[in-house]
């Protein structure tokens, strides 16, 4: 899966983004898009086939050779879906996509994978769960989002879509270095078992970034590519969306940082204290991993990346030296590290995206305000609620659960009496949005 995920930044060649990105999109575009990517699928799955003896052998695994050879043609299935995938996020149809998602994973994870693990196929199962889900994902895509497929590579329109393809593709392999270079030096430096520990305190944090952060770039970027020649609206949908990060983040990080030796104990059970440290500190730029991903689907939307790329290179190169420096500490001193790199990446993203549209810093940081109010509030809560339950020695479990819905309520008597405080205006115009919007539904469908 790491040689699939790198090798995917290089079978797009950012002809997706490319297509939601463009302001103006003709016929020429989707066909010469469309011709690009099944060009690139084939290519990169027949280079697979034919390397793939060398790639186990650097793995020292030769049982590798067969699974990548039958794997590989999950890129033609996506290459193949890749337009009428990038039309559906053009045209905002989450709602498709949310079904897409959904039904893909279910059938070819869900069913195909436990099926194939069920009856013994080993590690076939999660390749048979790959493919499948990956060719029945192909197939809904072109269904809800049907387009021309006459193939036509015109020279100049290829040219458009690399223009923007090839710097978005400069940032992703960056990204990707950067977001696997501190594995490659606990591994190398640490051993097996510390990169499992490590590993495991790195996906407990990954698990709000990945709900709130991922999903937010995925409706930001074709959102603000709409609208990216309209600075005001841009700048109002940016400075929003960092003001909800913010208000759902930090209590969030409150409440894991604290509470992070009974989650550890709840989830993963006692062989894994060891990793409650490490947890902690990388909770500790949970702000900055989930908000600069919107500056970085803001500098995308408006066409800025080649000028992203180069910090995602200064971004990896962080990690690799905070990650180096940081072995001789162990486990924790990696973490630190990373830290100190996430933190020059958020800044770095930030300066230019305010750049890009003429916003101030005092603007930006204002918007950070309410977040900290609300999470010093949950912080003060959270910190009592453990000293109280630890001295009566409750269980993790019950102890985790009580401090959850304690301060949920918490939070809602304090939007009820203190909104505009601890809430901001951007926060109640969110919240009055998501009750008008659920208002909206349930009336349709009573």
């Amino acid at each position: 899966m790491v040689i699939v995920t790198f090798s995917m930044i290089f079978t797009q060649l950012g002809v997706g983004p490319a297509l939601i990105q463009r302001m103006y999109l003709e016929e020429r575009h989707i066909r010469t898009g469309f011709t690009a990517s099944i060009l690139l699928g084939f290519t990169f799955t027949l280079l697979i086939i034919i390397f793939a003896p060398v790639i186990a052998s650097l793995f020292l695994i030769d049982e590798l050779t067969e699974v990548l050879r039958v794997i590989s043609v999950m890129f033609i299935f996506q290459s193949v879906g890749i337009v009428a995938e990038s039309l559906l996020r053009r045209e905002l149809r989450f709602r498709n996509i949310a079904i897409m998602q959904v039904v893909s994973f279910s059938i070819g994870y869900g069913l195909m994978g436990i099926t194939l693990g069920l009856l013994d196929f080993g590690v076939w199962a999660l390749v048979g769960a790959h493919i499948s889900q990956t060719l029945l994902k192909m197939s809904l895509m072109l269904y809800f989002r049907p387009h021309s497929k006459k193939l036509e590579l015109n020279v100049i329109t290829l040219k458009e879509l690399l223009l923007f393809g090839g710097g978005h593709t400069l940032g992703k392999i960056g990204n990707f270095f950067a977001l696997q270079g501190d594995n490659a030096v606990v591994g190398r430096f640490l051993g097996a078992e510390a990169l499992g520990f490590y590993g495991r305190a790195y996906q407990l944090m990954m698990m709000p970034v990945t709900l709130f952060g991922t999903v937010l770039d995925k409706i930001l970027f074709p959102a603000m590519s709409t609208i990216q020649e309209q600075n005001k609206r841009i700048l109002r949908v940016y400075r929003r969306g960092i003001a909800m990060v913010s208000l759902i983040i930090i209590p969030i990080g409150a409440f894991l940082w604290l509470a992070a030796p009974e989650i550890v104990l709840m989830l993963l059970g006692t062989s894994w204290t060891e990793i409650i440290p490490a947890f902690q500190i990388l909770i500790a730029g949970l702000l900055f991993r989930t908000s600069y991903r919107l500056s970085d689907s803001l500098i995308r939307a408006k066409g800025a990346v080649y000028r992203n790329s180069w910090r995602q290179w200064v971004y990896a190169l962080a990690v690799l030296i905070g990650s180096y420096i940081g072995h001789f500490w162990g486990v924790s001193g990696v973490a630190f590290g990373v830290l100190l790199a996430l933190t020059l990446n958020y800044f770095l993203l930030a300066k230019l995206s305010l750049k890009l549209i003429g916003m101030r810093w005092k603007e930006y940081l204002g918007a950070h305000i309410p977040g900290l109010l609300l999470g010093t509030l949950v912080f003060g809560e959270v910190w009592v609620l453990l000293k109280l339950f630890r001295a009566y020695e409750l269980t993790p479990l019950v102890s985790v659960g009580a401090i959850g819905i304690l301060v949920l309520l918490s939070v809602w008597i304090v939007y009820r009496y203190g909104s505009n405080i601890f809430f901001g205006k951007d926060g109640v115009w969110a919240i009055n949005t998501v009750k008008q919007f659920i208002y909206k539904r349930l009336k349709r469908n009573i």
